[in-house]
């Protein structure tokens, strides 16, 4: 896994799965690969947590995790499964020494690397080096994910963005839906303020820059209204802060960061709605929890959403890369307060009643384990 601070979904999900499977009487051991300003943060867990420093090269990410899982084979001896969420892995299929190897496509950026993408001579140049260290992982994962045994997706689009993009066979693949800790999210009175909450960051794909230029539209309707971002900022947040500001909504934005996910709940407790605006994904964790706060969301359809969103029954669901509608979406809330809290009550009773929870997350993936075991003991 790639850091050991649980701040983003992939973390969540993985300290999650590891608890549970550590609860069902499994010994689980996670290798965190952890930039050196985050080794101090160990968790508290019931698994035996291995942190490693990271690195920008992706291959070396890859050779740690081998040599850090070697050393694993020779004083525990062979695991009967191991799980990589990523690129790391690489190397694993060449010395799994039979261990079952499933592939995680946690990957929101799920889609087609092939070599002409990184071997281009734009790549070449220095100043875009980070770029081609990027584009060069997403190879990796591609490869990691083919090669694997098992691959477990979060949602029916998962598969199907395998199948489709990354030509992984349809017997390898299976949904395994996340869950949350429905404890920590209870249901909200309807707040009086009319406070918008995107959680996400500011990466691309979440589709921050979508929801800016979408506000003007809801501002001219509301101009009281107040957007919270929530999420990692390091990459692109001088741009949208420039967007912001040339568009006129700079001052109707409040930009979090960062919140450690057992202070999430303050946040889901005085949203007025929840928007999730992203181009691609495999699935919205930060959105399950919304509702189950009794947050209404705004979401496109992507991902789980077209499977758990009815529209304007427990919840909104908009187009991607659709600006207008999503404006439209967020002032029909605004405009209606008793549909708005009907609808939020609705995605609260989807999420309670649907079995949304880490330890049903768990058993599938052990249900699946123990099928592929078996299966390979007949034949």
């Amino acid at each position: 896994m790639g850091h050991p601070n649980f701040r983003g979904g992939g973390n969540i999900t993985i300290h999650n799965l590891s608890e549970e499977l550590a609860k069902r009487g499994h010994k689980v051991s996670v290798i965190y690969l952890a930039p050196k300003n985050l080794l101090s943060n160990i968790p508290k867990t019931g698994y035996n947590v291995i942190l490693k420093k990271s690195s920008k090269i992706p291959l070396f990410n890859a050779l740690t995790t081998l040599i850090t899982v070697k050393k694993i084979l020779g004083t525990n001896g062979k695991p009967d499964v191991i799980i990589t969420t990523g690129y790391e892995g690489f190397f694993i299929p060449f010395m799994k020494k039979n261990a079952l190897f499933i592939a995680a496509s946690y990957n929101p950026a799920l889609r087609y690397i092939s070599p002409k993408d990184f071997f281009q001579l734009k790549w070449l140049n220095p100043l875009n080096f980070g770029k081609f260290l990027f584009i060069f992982s997403l190879f990796m994962d591609r490869l990691t994910t083919f090669k694997a045994d098992l691959v477990q997706c979060l949602s029916p689009y998962s598969i199907e963005q395998c199948v489709r993009i990354y030509k992984i066979p349809r017997s390898k693949l299976f949904v395994a839906l996340c869950g949350i800790n429905a404890k920590q999210f209870s249901l909200r009175p309807m707040p009086k303020n009319k406070t918008i909450l995107f959680v996400g960051g500011t990466v691309e794909y979440k589709g921050l820059d979508i929801l800016i230029n979408a506000l003007p539209a809801v501002v001219n309707k509301h101009p009281d209204i107040e957007l919270i971002v929530v999420g990692e900022m390091k990459e692109r947040k001088e741009m949208l802060m420039r967007l912001a500001k040339k568009i006129g909504v700079f001052s109707k934005i409040n930009w979090h960061g960062l919140i450690p996910p057992d202070h999430m709940a303050e946040f889901f407790q005085k949203a007025y709605v929840a928007v999730f605006p992203s181009r691609i994904e495999s699935f919205l964790l930060a959105a399950l929890e919304a509702m189950s706060s009794g947050v209404p969301i705004v979401a496109t359809d992507v991902g789980i959403i077209p499977e758990i969103i009815n529209d304007k029954i427990n919840g909104l669901m908009v187009k991607q890369e659709n600006q207008k509608d999503l404006a439209m979406a967020i002032n029909y809330l605004l405009d209606n307060p008793e549909k708005a809290k009907e609808i939020g009550i609705k995605g609260r009773e989807t999420i309670i009643n649907g079995g949304f929870t880490w330890e049903n997350f768990a058993k599938k993936i052990e249900e699946e384990i123990y099928t592929y075991l078996n299966n390979s003991i007949t034949q």
